[in-house]
């Protein structure tokens, strides 16, 4: 904004990144709670508020960095690292739009939200790096210690311990893109994309164990050595509660708009808002700390792990089952697997679930006669009595490991 980059600094900053890139090769991402004061609630809020107007400025083709210079230099609260990565933001969706079309093209984002964010970038400075990089010593963003935490124009800000001590601490990781968010409750977090130049967690000891999982509503999982993982049914639970609370939502909302008044500024209104989002929140956070068991517990005992590859999108076009499917967070688990199987060093890999509830896994009969909502069935070729859902899983296993005996990936004991 100040004036154009020459062109040998340009390059020295690309060559600079790539040298990073290639150096810390390792990324994974954590997030803190934190509790700013009023002041600094409300530099973030500018800051997301901003970040919101910048990416529907490019959306409309209304952005010019030189018609907006002026006005953006002339606040005190503007963090500089964040009208760059609005547009980056706006860039990776047209990236993902071209990648996968039905991903839709860049909306804009509602300014009634009440789900904030904005993004800023660290840096560390030559003696910093010569030193070595840690999340201690970053010049904009850093840990400050087990209760605070440093991001630019806010200044330090106290942060949950309990969330920092997770944290890595060794040398050779550096924090770099950095996400200030508030959730619709008012809680605010700062996630890291942390990155290192060597594996955060060491590879487990090898297990000589595979195991194939079937996902079904009538539990949350059955795994092809017989265990089953019950459904929770965290939102059927207090879905009751969630669904009263939505209705005085609504009365107040009502209410207010025929005095005339903002809901922002409608204290009943916002109180019974904060009231169903604290309900809402709940069950999201029951509902991650569950998979996450489900998980870490599955990759840990196992050295592969093969599900059934989902279609989420195609699951919920079934509405008699799509709050079902919404509520157990089918999707969430295998991403959790995904990323955790490549974080210790196991295997996990999706296949095609066509026909494995419907195959006999002892003589490879198929018996199309098998229905939805049938729980057992016998095989009428060798009259072997199944439960559905743990053949299923048996032969999502057998599949999983017919392809990685092609490439070779694996030889357990149980292959």
């Amino acid at each position: 904004m100040k004036g154009k980059m020459p062109d040998k600094q340009k390059i020295a900053i690309k060559e600079r990144m790539a040298e990073v890139k290639e150096q810390f090769k390792y990324v994974s991402g954590f997030r803190v709670r934190v509790y700013p004061s009023a002041q600094q609630a409300d530099i973030m809020r500018f800051n997301a508020n901003t970040s919101r107007y910048i990416y529907n400025a490019l959306v409309f083709r209304e952005w010019s960095t030189k018609k907006h210079a002026k006005w953006l230099n002339n606040d005190k609260r503007l963090d500089t690292n964040m009208p760059s990565l609005a547009n980056a933001a706006y860039q990776s969706a047209w990236n993902r739009w071209r990648k996968v079309n039905n991903a839709g093209t860049p909306k804009p984002k509602r300014k009634d939200s009440y789900r904030l964010s904005y993004q800023t970038k660290n840096s560390y400075v030559a003696k910093a790096r010569i030193a070595g990089y840690d999340i201690f010593n970053g010049s904009k963003v850093r840990v400050v210690d087990s209760h605070h935490i440093q991001i630019p124009k806010v200044n330090v800000l106290k942060a949950s311990a309990n969330n920092i001590k997770h944290l890595p601490r060794e040398k050779g990781i550096r924090i770099g893109i950095t996400t200030i968010k508030q959730e619709p409750n008012g809680n605010w977090f700062i996630s890291f994309q942390v990155k290192s130049d060597h594996p955060f967690k060491e590879k487990l000891v090898k297990t000589n164990k595979a195991v194939g999982i079937d996902l079904n509503l009538s539990n949350f999982l059955t795994q092809s050595d017989g265990k089953v993982v019950e459904n929770p049914h965290f939102y059927k639970r207090i879905k009751g509660q969630i669904a009263k609370a939505q209705r005085v939502v609504s009365k107040r909302a009502v209410r207010a708009k025929k005095e005339k008044r903002a809901l922002r500024n409608s204290k009943n209104y916002q109180k019974a808002r904060l009231r169903l989002s604290e309900l809402q929140n709940k069950v999201a956070r029951q509902r991650l700390d569950f998979l996450h068991n489900v998980s870490t517990t599955l990759i840990k005992n196992h050295d592969v792990v093969v599900s059934e590859e989902l279609r989420g999108k195609n699951l919920l076009k079934n509405h008699a089952l799509a709050m079902s499917i919404s509520d157990v967070g089918w999707r969430t688990l295998i991403n959790q697997l995904d990323y955790k199987a490549k974080l210790y060093g196991r295997i996990y890999l999706p296949v095609n679930p066509a026909y494995t509830t419907k195959t006999c896994h002892v003589c490879g009969e198929i018996n199309h006669n098998v229905k939805l909502g049938m729980e057992e069935w016998m095989c009428p070729h060798c009259c072997t009595f199944h439960i559905r859902d743990h053949n299923a899983a048996i032969n999502i296993k057998r599949k999983g490991l017919l392809i990685l005996s092609k490439t070779g990936a694996v030889a357990t004991s149980e292959s």
